[in-house]
């Protein structure tokens, strides 16, 4: 398995989080740009949903190609409503 790394973005502003590189779950982090805050564990709650989120539109959007080119079997996928995340990451995932 193969490790990648992303950056944590403000989710409102898109700026890259600063911060220590190892940080205890307690401490504040914020946003240069905006001010944003949170203390680091909630930031990394967050980061997940928004990952999470990320990856399932991703298998969503792999189970409709599936099927596209079968003119017997139709595959309707409802996808969620984008969420509003305090922080986010630049996760990318091309399945």
């Amino acid at each position: 398995m193969t490790e990648d790394i992303v950056t944590v973005l403000c989710g409102s502003c898109n700026t890259p989080l600063q911060g220590a590189s190892d940080p205890d779950q307690s401490e504040q982090m914020s946003c240069l740009r905006c001010g944003q805050s949170d203390v680091f564990a909630d930031v990394m709650n967050s980061v997940e949903a928004h990952a999470v989120e990320v990856a399932t539109n991703s298998v969503l959007k792999g189970a409709e190609g599936i099927f596209d080119s079968n003119s017997i079997i139709t595959v309707t996928v409802d996808k969620p409503s984008p969420k509003s995340y305090r922080w986010i990451s630049d996760l990318k995932l091309d399945l």
